[in-house]
């Protein structure tokens, strides 16, 4: 082989090795582009999820004051030792208005989309991880009191009231629109949006 034929292969040798690499590094930019543009959407749809839990829990903050202001007035009723003939259906709506438990659940279908796709990584920001990791962690353990909320406030004052309110009046207040199909232990209702 001459010297003229080797320099030609060696020319076309480095122009496919060139070639190869600078395919290889387009393919890696437009990877690491393609990943930042994924990374941006996931951490503007967590910025949805979490706009949605700010509304969530601030209707469930008026709801639970609505409550409390409703189950003050049963207290008070039971605390001035009345035998509630004043107003049996307001105490009825009261009683089971003041006994349910609204729970909070979080908005978190982005965050398991990310922890099972295993895009976690796909954010950049260490502290928003951090962040994010910390609110659905205790999101996800306050959860599981939920079922323990359910007949807590009632325990307090419905056996007080049963035992100086008529059996009518009794009936009348278990089975009060308020009430969930009319049995008192069905009290758990669950702020989904």
């Amino acid at each position: 082989m001459d010297s003229k034929t080797l320099r030609r292969l060696v020319a076309e040798l480095l122009v496919v090795v060139f070639g190869i690499l600078i395919a290889v590094g387009v393919d890696r930019w437009n990877q690491g582009r393609q990943e930042r543009i994924a990374g941006e959407r996931y951490v503007e749809a967590l910025a949805e999820d979490l706009a949605a839990d700010t509304v969530a829990l601030g209707r469930l903050v008026g709801i639970y004051r609505a409550r409390e202001a409703a189950g003050q007035r049963v207290l008070d009723a039971i605390e001035r030792d009345s035998d509630f003939e004043d107003d049996p259906a307001a105490l009825a709506s009261d009683i089971n208005y003041a006994g349910y438990v609204t729970s909070f659940k979080a908005s978190d279908f982005t965050y398991r989309e990310l922890l099972s796709t295993g895009g976690f990584g796909l954010i950049e920001d260490p502290d928003l991880k951090r962040a994010l990791v910390a609110y659905y962690q205790s999101v996800e353990f306050n959860a599981q009191f939920n079922p323990l909320w359910v007949e807590t406030p009632r325990a307090y004052y419905r056996p007080e009231v049963r035992a100086r309110v008529a059996p009518a009046d009794w009936a009348a207040i278990e089975t009060s629109e308020l009430g969930a199909g009319g049995d008192p232990l069905d009290a758990d209702a669950t702020l989904d949006d």
